[in-house]
């Protein structure tokens, strides 16, 4: 937090320096103009510049890619009702250059409006197109889990539609960077299924298993069923798939920092965050001021982080480090970054790379983060920073 404000003050400093030297700021003079300058900023930045621009132009005043410009301004204002009006404007224009770009936009805006059928209607022109690139996956796999979340079959058959692009992406990336493009398509892959997992909350459970059996069938015929990066990313992200919905499964610790010893049983009733860390684990430390927010914010209504954890034998360069100096390292690490919520350090194995605790939450990188409901249901399991 010390480091945000610290960067916000440098950024702040630079603009009255650039101020000072020319005597006043520029305004941008199109929104073409506006919307670069937009890009040059930080992301807690960009939707604030974003407002203070969108209020200087007017839809009716502009055309071609002013327009597209435009349409991207009002949507990171939050003023949707205005994007919409301006892509519309663009798209109808048939001698534009970007539609798919356009359409890519307002398929988000739809999405945010929670104008479902409009969506579908976009996203389904946009697939519609030959040799479709990431950039519209990416708002289409949010539109199916949108779509999932209030437990809408069209989720499963936007699902089926785009797995021919998705597909292709994947090939596209293991082709582009051997190394890694299995992992990043994976990825893709596994973030189209989590339309899945929202869909097994609040849909049909029997719709949500054959969206998966659709998944594998299509996987296993395609070349990239020999490509085993691949294939495992996919396999930990059905796996992961088929927790959320069930019984939040029990937690053990061997020791306890910062809480008293618990059980899943005895937290019925309150709204539960598991995250899985690890005191050697950069991105998880980078998470705490976040997870204090949430903490400190929701604490009071029932929400209740624990972060989980295990012994792994060292603590920075140290190797063969005993449970008592790691067990005061995790207290340090507490204290050090005044960490809101407590840590749960559950036993070691041999099989568990992350501990006993992480095995029935298919735990297989860090940070991961489970989301369990007052029921004491699993209502959404995610790895990585978010």
């Amino acid at each position: 937090m010390v480091a945000i404000r610290f960067l916000v003050f440098i950024l702040i400093l630079g603009s009255i320096n650039v101020t000072a030297q020319t005597g006043k700021s520029v305004a941008p003079k199109t929104p073409t103009e506006a919307w670069k300058l937009v890009n040059l900023k930080a992301d807690e930045e960009r939707a604030q510049l974003a407002q203070e621009y969108a209020s200087m132009f007017k839809p009716g005043d502009w055309k071609d890619e002013e327009l597209l410009s435009l349409g991207n301004l009002y949507r990171l204002a939050g003023q949707l009702n205005r994007a919409q009006e301006a892509l519309t404007l663009y798209l109808a224009d048939p001698k534009v250059a970007n539609v798919s770009g356009a359409r890519q936009i307002l398929l988000k805006v739809f999405i945010a409006q929670k104008n479902y059928d409009a969506a579908l209607s976009v996203a389904n022109t946009l697939l519609a197109e030959p040799e479709y690139d990431r950039s519209t996956l990416v708002p289409v796999v949010t539109l199916i889990k949108s779509l999932a979340g209030i437990g809408s079959k069209e989720a499963i058959l936007l699902f089926e539609e785009t797995l021919p692009g998705l597909f292709r992406h994947a090939t596209s990336e293991i082709k582009k960077n051997p190394q890694f493009g299995s992992t990043m398509a994976g990825m893709m892959l596994a973030d189209a299924l989590e339309g899945g997992r929202a869909y097994r909350e609040t849909g049909d459970l029997v719709d949500s298993e054959n969206l998966f059996k659709v998944f594998l069938t299509k996987l296993k015929a395609s070349p990239l069923s020999s490509d085993q990066k691949l294939s495992k990313v996919v396999d930990i992200a059905i796996s992961q798939a088929r927790v959320v919905g069930i019984s939040a499964p029990s937690i053990e610790g061997v020791e306890y920092i910062g809480m008293p010893k618990t059980s899943m049983e005895s937290l019925k009733g309150k709204v539960i965050v598991l995250d899985f860390l690890a005191h050697w684990c950069k991105p998880c430390v980078a998470e705490f001021p976040k997870l204090n927010i949430l903490q400190e914010k929701y604490g009071s209504q029932g929400l209740q982080i624990i972060g989980v954890t295990t012994f792994y034998g060292s603590v920075g360069d140290q190797k063969d480090v005993s449970p008592a100096d790691e067990l005061s390292a995790l207290k340090s690490l507490r204290t050090q970054y005044n960490v809101k919520f407590g840590f749960l350090v559950s036993p070691s194995a041999d099989n568990a790379n992350y501990g006993l605790a992480a095995v029935p939450y298919v735990v297989t990188l860090l940070p991961t983060k489970a989301l369990i409901d007052r029921a004491g249901k699993v209502r959404y399991l995610r790895t990585g920073s978010s």
